[in-house]
């Protein structure tokens, strides 16, 4: 008999087992050892099915896991999809840091862009929709693309993934997989950055990586003097490695069968098994990091598939689900007087939280210094939302399940969800090993044949897929929400401002947006200064007409780095239709070198965006000139001091092209601008990026 079938008939016989099979066994702290996994073994069982699941990859050196037991408790092995061998953890460290630093200069090129892009379709009277303007305009869809990728660089969505291997037999072999870093990777920075504000003697040195579940995962930090600190993920928080050493595992009798038939099956490379995700696509149900609770978090997620502009079309019936954003740190104002909300800390890679999130926790009655939602009133919060008659109006209806044992009927109704094209909330009560941050509430978005969840966690801007089996909890709930009626089918999208502009105060711009549907009459108009927590009016009954539509705006006086712009559509009755914001915060002031600029269409001079944009290395200028001039082409930094002069002196009419190699001039990432200069006036501006 195998091993691990006698470890089985051994915790029968202790367990003295229940009728039904749902007695639960605890397990040992330490595993037998010839329950322990071996890292060869584990190697080949990754190898096997990661290019079952992802193809032919690069797989990189497992991240060795322990539990606080000092046994290994898992074996993470991250994987690589588009380089030839994976990254060190410094150049992976580095692609995190550069893309976050990136993210802000990437807003803003394509800021620039969509205004110069919206010129000519606002006026033109044609009807596009968001992806015909795009196709339109193809260096605002290039620059749409570039935020896009560094937003999910932070993460490395697609670029890498991971699977993760058990350490111990008596549990589930494959743990976990996705396509997103590791958060060994993700939230390493945050994690030190925390460990060393709470050692007093000084700097912090990695030391040891725990893992207790999916979300559960420890840095241990050491400092000179041997003083050791715990940092967990999901969210970033010191934790008494003693609650960690408590946790039992326990798993049902029928569990135990299922554990053993896995680990069977798991060391053959099977066939490939199909997945069926929402619309057929893995990417339409938009990721949100975790803020104010991950059951409000979820539901937005949920709801958000409804209101969305997604990388297929946007779905237009359900305009006010998600009326407008916010920048994240604003739900401390919101949820509590005292400026307090646990909350993630660290990069994101996102800025505009959507503001559903924070009414939803309000109606579900999450807690606001825990994060924390009693599963009996998740349907009902979001359904007090979405058919509340003083905002939404809608008729949704929905339905939740939670079961101590049946687990067959969560995985039935997930499966039943996915098929019609339906998202739901799929809420449990720990992992295999269970954790110690308790329940968590995700985003279901699909499932394989193979038998395994893919949800979005909350936690990262990627997917991740579970078994779906029990996973060593003692109970589990789901939310379905279905979308009914009292959609008119009309929408608007506000394209400008959408972040990264600079407003200069006291000018005239245009908030740009375009209207889905004929039924909407008119809008009001509302701006933030502080990040959305506040909106003033800036204009109230804007006729509005199916198409394009502007408002011509006076930027209000003085400096502002966190503004948001938002929008209020009613039809013909004056009934609330929908509503759209800045999804990314805006600024309003100069830029360093903006004084200086006159009109360069009084000199008939045309000064071209460089390309391409942003610079890895190379990249080409051109300009045009219709008369003789004194020119000089500067290069200047962020805040405007002048790095170089690209070309100067006597130059008749014409076009002209400049070359240059941004490695030359030693240019870090980030942002710059580059100015024509004629007869002594800056009289063009363009912005340059450098990501390499």
């Amino acid at each position: 008999m195998k091993l691990i079938s006698y470890l089985f008939f051994t915790l029968m016989i202790i367990a003295r087992l229940s009728a039904d099979g749902t007695h639960k066994i605890e397990l040992p702290s330490t595993p037998e050892p010839y329950n322990i996994v071996l890292q060869l073994e584990a190697t080949e069982i990754a190898a096997n099915n990661i290019r079952e699941i992802f193809g032919e990859v690069n797989i990189g050196d497992p991240i060795i896991c322990y539990d606080f037991h000092g046994n290994i408790a898992a074996y993470i092995f991250p994987f690589t999809c588009e380089y030839n061998v994976f990254s060190s953890e410094q150049t992976i460290f580095k692609e995190i840091n550069d893309a976050y630093n990136s993210i802000l200069p990437a807003r803003e090129n394509l800021a620039a862009v969509r205004e110069q892009s919206l010129k000519g379709l606002v006026h033109s009277g044609i009807k596009l929709d968001t992806r015909q303007a795009l196709e339109m305009c193809p260096q605002w869809d290039e620059a749409d693309g570039i935020v896009r990728k560094l937003e999910n660089q932070c993460w490395g969505v697609d670029r890498y993934g991971y699977l993760t291997i058990s350490g111990r037999k008596d549990i589930a072999p494959i743990l976990e997989y996705s396509n997103t870093l590791p958060y060994y990777y993700t939230y390493r920075a945050a994690a030190r950055y925390l460990a060393e504000g709470n050692i007093p003697s000084g700097p912090a040195r990695f030391s040891k990586f725990y893992y207790m579940g999916s979300m559960d995962q420890v840095f241990e930090f050491i400092s000179e003097q041997a003083e050791t600190v715990y940092v967990m993920t999901c969210p970033i928080r010191i934790v008494d490695p003693t609650v960690c050493r408590d946790k039992r595992i326990t798993v049902t009798e029928n569990e135990a069968k299922w554990i053993e038939d896995q680990w069977n099956n798991v060391r053959q490379r099977v066939r490939s098994r199909a997945n069926h995700w929402i619309d057929g696509r893995n990417d339409v149900v938009p990721a949100y990091i975790w803020v104010a609770g991950c059951s409000p978090t979820s539901a937005t997620m949920v709801l958000g598939y409804y209101d969305w502009y997604s990388p297929i079309g946007r779905w237009t019936n359900w305009g006010l689900l998600m009326p407008w954003y916010f920048e994240r740190a604003v739900i401390k104002k919101f949820t509590d007087p005292n400026g307090y909300y646990y909350q993630h800390s660290g990069g994101t890679g996102q800025e505009g939280i959507p503001v559903s999130i924070y009414e939803l926790a309000y109606r579900m009655g999450t807690d606001a210094q825990t994060g924390g939602t009693q599963v009996d009133s998740i349907l009902d919060g979001i359904l007090d939302w979405t058919n509340d008659n003083n905002w939404c109006g809608y008729s949704f209806s929905g339905s939740d399940y939670l079961t101590y044992s049946n687990w067959g009927q969560i995985w039935s109704i997930i499966q039943n969800q996915v098929n019609n094209n339906r998202p739901c909330m799929w809420s449990r009560d720990g992992y295999w090993s269970p954790g110690v941050s308790g329940p968590h509430s995700v985003a279901a978005i699909g499932y394989s044949d193979a038998g395994s969840v893919y949800y979005r966690s909350t936690w990262d801007l990627g997917w991740h897929a579970d078994p779906y089996q029990g996973n060593g909890q003692t109970w589990a709930h789901t939310v379905s929400i279905i979308p009914c009626a009292g959609s008119s089918g009309n929408d608007i999208e506000l394209f400008s401002p959408d972040g990264g502009e600079t407003w200069p105060p006291g000018t005239y711009r245009d908030i740009i947006w375009y209207q889905f549907g004929g039924d909407i009459y008119d809008a009001d108009l509302f701006y933030s200064l502080d990040s959305g927590y506040n909106r003033t009016p800036i204009a109230y009954y804007v006729r509005s007409y199916e198409g394009w539509n502007y408002y011509s705006w006076l930027i209000p006086n003085g400096s502002y780095a966190d503004v948001f712009v938002s929008i209020e559509a009613y039809d013909y009755s004056g009934w609330l239709t929908a509503a759209e914001g800045s999804e990314n915060r805006f600024t309003i002031g100069q830029t360093a070198i903006s004084d200086d600029i006159v009109d360069h269409r009084i000199h008939r001079v045309s000064l071209q965006q460089n390309y391409p944009n942003p610079v890895s290395t190379a990249t080409t200028i051109c300009f045009s000139l219709t008369r003789a001039s004194n020119i000089q082409l500067n290069l200047y930094d962020v805040v405007g001091k002048k790095i170089v002069t690209l070309k100067e002196g006597k130059h008749g009419a014409g076009t002209y092209k400049v070359h240059f190699d941004a490695d030359h001039y030693s240019l870090s990432n980030g942002m710059y601008f580059y100015a024509l200069n004629l007869d002594g006036h800056n009289v063009a501006l363009r912005k340059l990026i450098v990501c390499r």
